[in-house]
């Protein structure tokens, strides 16, 4: 299930629409992608209510074009997430007219320290010691569609 918001009305939860994700010459290779990009994005969830959260976050560890991993520290977008699985990324490349947006569905968690060091090593968003231990949990999942970013 899923939010959806309607004109004029309460949100209300109705039956999530088949999954129709972008065809694999139509989908950009996400790994060469966010190899060379340089920029932030935003990781968008909902609460099963509907209570929308929005947070900066730096960009994903991609294992596949269909499969990506945020670090993430005990919040409300990890608490969203166990509630509503799905999410979308928004990544904007600074001084470009252009990014990407990718639709998401959490797979699942896990505690990886390599794979946290590895997180906390590449990202330029960490001010402090304190700061990366709060990375504690491990998030994949599942690319359902990628978008160009739309910047008017």
């Amino acid at each position: 299930m899923y939010i959806r918001f309607a004109q004029n009305t309460a949100l209300k939860q109705v039956e999530r629409p088949p999954s129709r994700p972008t065809p694999n010459r139509a989908r950009p290779q996400l790994k060469d992608y966010f190899a060379t990009a340089m920029g932030s994005g935003y990781l968008a969830t909902a609460s099963l209510d509907g209570t929308v959260n929005l947070a900066l976050y730096d960009r994903p560890l991609v294992l596949d074009d269909e499969l990506v991993v945020f670090a993430m520290k005990q919040r409300l977008t990890r608490e969203n997430l166990r509630e509503n699985p799905n999410a979308v990324y928004a990544f904007h490349e600074p001084g470009q007219r252009r990014g990407i947006r990718l639709y998401l569905e959490k797979v699942r968690e896990e505690s990886n320290p390599a794979m946290l060091e590895k997180f906390r090593r590449r990202s330029d968003w960490l001010s402090d010691a304190k700061e990366a231990d709060d990375l504690n949990t491990l998030v994949f999942f599942r690319v359902t569609n990628s978008l160009p970013l739309v910047i008017r």
